[in-house]
Parts: structure tokens; C-alpha cells; sequence
């Protein structure tokens, strides 16, 4: 149900996937197989989100691959780099800035490169961020990232104590916090909006949990993902006059 429940969009869907070159380990090039069976088919999405790690291993012969199953595709493809997608100068030659912003009807959509500064949102990419929530009018904010830049928040998620949760790189302490809450969040709080904060970083391996869903206040934080063959995933979204529908489509 949506917080604010006022919606005066026009009638439009679109799908946000994560972890899309699918398992992990395994020498593929380009998608998920079954994942891009199952979109392939769907002509009647108007976009598409990839939320992170498109591509196993960072390089032209990858991206070409990805590159080539899209343009197949007869709606555009929007990306959000992953841990396995960016390297810095080279993903942005190919692809332009690794954090932007795009509107849709009346919506807004930020896409944010939650690698660049080991999952905080700082610097220049913050400051992208308050000027674009400030700055637009719209309807409703969504928000993507590859990792769960919000989870690190013990009295909301409980996230340590799930070992389900891949919600963050092995390498990371166990008391590593990011910035959401201190800078991110103190401003999407105060919009009188439907925020939605989506992340594509779970789901890789079978004992991994593959969908997450909650809310507060205002804001209903996602995650989707695949690869571990047991509940692979990715989340269609249709909004219209009345209301937002959020379903999790398993293949």
C-alpha cells in the first residue's frame, strides 16, 4: 500500500533486475539465461532497471555480450553499476556517468553507483543527490543501487543476526556502517513522497535469501537478485492513476 497514496501518473510498467550474469563461479558471458528468456518474452514493458553486476567479469568482451542481448530488446535498458561492472574510467567511457538521473510520466528515478565509495553515498554523488530531490518535481522517488546501501541499521533490519542476508561485501567488518542514515535518509524522510530504495545484491547462492521487502515511514526498501537457481527473481512494477503494484516475478 502506498504511504501517500495519491498517484496521478499515467499507466506505465517496468522491471528492476539484479545480479544478472546469474552464478556465480560459472565462465558466462551475458545474462541469466532463464532471466533474459523470461524478459525477452514481455514486450509490454515500458524500461528496464539492471541493479548491479550485469556482467561476471568487467571487460569489452562482456559488455559487448550484454550489449548485443539488449539491443534485442524493444524497450530501454537503464544501468546501475555493481561491484563486477565498474572499473572506473573504463565502465564510464562505454557507458556515461555511473550515477545519474532520468523522469518517467511524473516519477522520478536516481540511479546511484554504490561502489565508488565502498557503499556510501558521499561527495559528489551525495550532492547529485540533494539537488535532484530538492531540486525536481515529481510524484515518486525511486532510488537504485546494486548493494544495500540502507541495511546497516540494527533497530530497523536486525541485518547482522540474518546470515541470509548477503547485504554486504565478506571483506567488510562487522560494525561497517555507511552514511545512509546520517545523509541519505534525513532527506527522503522529510518528502511528502512514496520513496522506493531498491538494491539487486541478493540471491546468488541457494541458502541466500532472494527478495526482501519493508517498510518505514515513507520508504519501502527492496532487494531482488539471482543466480542460486532456487529463487531466482526480478521485481515488475506498474503504476497507474490509482495505485503502484509491486510484484516479484520468480522464473
Amino acid at each position: 500500500k502506498s504511504y501517500y497514496p495519491k498517484n496521478k501518473n499515467g499507466k506505465y510498467s517496468f522491471f528492476i533486475a539484479g545480479h544478472t550474469y546469474g552464478t556465480p563461479g560459472k565462465k558466462t558471458q551475458g545474462f541469466y539465461k532463464n532471466f533474459y528468456k523470461d524478459i525477452s518474452k514481455n514486450k509490454k514493458y515500458d524500461f528496464g532497471i539492471l541493479a548491479g553486476d550485469f556482467v561476471r567479469v568487467a571487460s569489452d568482451e562482456s559488455w559487448n555480450a550484454i550489449d548485443k542481448q539488449i539491443s534485442k530488446l524493444n524497450y530501454k535498458i537503464y544501468l546501475s553499476a555493481g561491484n563486477h561492472d565498474y572499473v572506473n574510467n573504463l565502465y564510464e567511457e562505454r557507458y556515461g556517468k555511473s550515477f545519474y538521473k532520468f523522469k518517467h510520466e511524473k516519477d522520478l528515478f536516481i540511479i546511484l553507483n554504490s561502489t565508488l565509495n565502498n557503499l556510501n553515498i558521499i561527495n559528489k554523488q551525495l550532492k547529485f543527490l540533494e539537488k535532484s530531490v530538492l531540486n525536481e518535481k515529481f510524484n515518486n522517488l525511486y532510488i537504485i543501487s546494486h548493494h544495500m546501501i540502507w541495511m546497516f541499521n540494527e533497530k530497523i533490519f536486525n541485518s547482522n543476526k540474518n546470515p541470509e542476508l548477503n547485504f554486504k561485501s565478506n571483506y567488510l567488518p562487522d560494525d561497517f556502517k555507511t552514511n545512509f542514515w546520517d545523509e541519505v535518509a534525513p532527506l527522503l524522510l522529510k518528502l511528502e513522497k512514496n520513496v522506493y530504495l531498491v538494491s539487486g545484491n541478493i540471491g546468488q547462492f541457494p541458502w541466500q535469501r532472494a527478495i526482501y521487502c519493508k517498510q518505514f515511514k515513507n520508504i519501502k526498501f527492496l532487494s531482488t537478485g539471482m543466480g542460486g537457481g532456487k529463487y531466482d527473481n526480478y521485481i515488475i512494477i506498474r503504476t497507474n492513476s490509482n495505485k503502484t503494484q509491486i510484484d516479484f516475478k520468480f522464473f
